[in-house]
């Protein structure tokens, strides 16, 4: 059985046009692998989040996916047919079945339009709906789904009288009126207040539980992950370097990278929270991508040999079927051990139980609730109070 999207070896390379001073000192020219060798499946009723740092190359695999850009190499089909290389007019009926949510919803709305027309517009393009009331019915149905009701209400009301979270129900509307099989939402909540946020996350699993609809969810918030998606993949430098279902790459990270995206994920009881794991400098250059694996200048358990072996995706030892991670010397798949006090903490890179930082662990048992006794340190007489979030410090 063919999946609702499948996507082999998808490459987006960038030729960097060269200056009169690379022509001058004859310096080739540069290309920037924005995605390189990505390959993931979505099926209809299953919400996969893909998720990076800013500069992974998420909303460039979604834009070649769709065809917004041409991809340089690789297949991409929508229930076994291939799409990429479609000329405009041939894929104008499968755009009818892809959608992407924007990120932005103050952007990405038209201020000028009224509600009905940027939900009825797609419709229009497209040349469906039949007459007039018959859009506007499809339009009112679109906006109920989306949880705007009434859904007449929102109709005449342009995107400057609606709230972020009104606004990205909208977008979500626009996408759901052509009933497309497969949505792209990239960042549809990262402008959101928290309780919003919840909100939008939960229509997008509504839909994925429907059955008829695949989500492609584009993210860097593992918090969210953890809640909403059916599977993962974590994305590093235009490649997926772990893919598996969500609560097991979650519970058992195999690379480093996903362990140090996992470790920046705040717990809300302090004393579960484990040691962080900070990596040195920043994403490597797209067009100087390091020999060996890309990780290596920023990875603390790189040896010799990941500074020349580039690791391909494949299944991980210890792990369930389905978790796959491209890593020479994976994380150990018991990671979980207990700390003093009851606490639980998760080892460091290299296997070792963590001390808890400092910073964000100070022994404060016996003022939290059921913690066991404890004693602050006595304060220093000449210690300046620590200050409030506005700046104010109280005597």
């Amino acid at each position: 059985m063919s999946h609702l999207l499948d996507v082999e070896d998808l490459v987006l390379h960038h030729r960097v046009p060269r200056t009169i001073a690379d022509r001058v000192a004859r310096r080739p020219a540069r290309v920037v692998r924005a995605v390189d060798g990505v390959s993931l499946h979505v099926d209809r009723g299953e919400l996969v989040a893909l998720v990076g740092e800013s500069g992974s190359g998420k909303s460039s695999t979604a834009q070649s996916i769709l065809g917004l850009v041409t991809p340089s190499h690789g297949t991409v089909r929508i229930d076994g047919s291939a799409i990429e290389g479609l000329g405009a007019r041939a894929m104008r009926p499968w755009r009818r079945r892809m959608q992407m949510v924007l990120q932005d919803p103050y952007g990405s709305l038209d201020p000028r339009c009224t509600v009905a027309s940027i939900v009825e517009e797609p419709l229009l393009i497209h040349r469906l709906g039949g007459s007039a009331e018959q859009r506007r019915a499809k339009a009112v149905d679109a906006l109920e789904r989306a949880g705007l009701r009434p859904a007449e209400t929102f109709l005449p009301r342009r995107p400057r009288e609606l709230s972020g979270g009104q606004r990205q129900r909208v977008a979500i509307a626009a996408g759901l009126v052509l009933g497309p099989s497969l949505l792209i939402a990239d960042e549809p909540a990262s402008m959101l207040d928290v309780s919003v946020r919840a909100g939008v996350l939960g229509l997008l699993r509504e839909l994925c539980d429907s059955g008829e609809t695949g989500i492609l969810l584009i993210t860097h918030d593992l918090a969210t992950v953890a809640h909403y998606a059916d599977r993962l993949a974590v994305m590093y430098l235009g490649r997926i370097v772990e893919e598996g279902p969500t609560r097991t790459v979650l519970e058992a990270p195999a690379h480093p990278y996903t362990r140090a995206l996992m470790s920046s994920v705040l717990h809300p009881d302090p004393r579960e929270r484990g040691g962080r794991v900070v990596l040195g400098g920043d994403v490597p250059d797209p067009g100087a991508r390091p020999d060996g694996c890309a990780f290596h200048p920023r990875c603390p358990l790189a040896d010799d040999g990941c500074h020349t072996t580039d690791p391909a995706l494949g299944p991980v030892d210890q792990r369930p079927a389905g978790h796959s991670a491209a890593c020479l010397r994976p994380l150990p798949a018991g990671h979980t051990t207990t700390a003093p006090a009851g606490r639980t903490t998760t080892p460091d890179l290299a296997g070792r139980a963590e001390t808890p930082d400092p910073v964000l662990w100070p022994d404060r048992r016996n003022h939290m609730p059921g913690g066991t006794a404890g004693t602050l340190p006595p304060a220093d007489p000449g210690a300046v109070p620590d200050p409030l979030p506005g700046g104010t410090v109280m005597p």
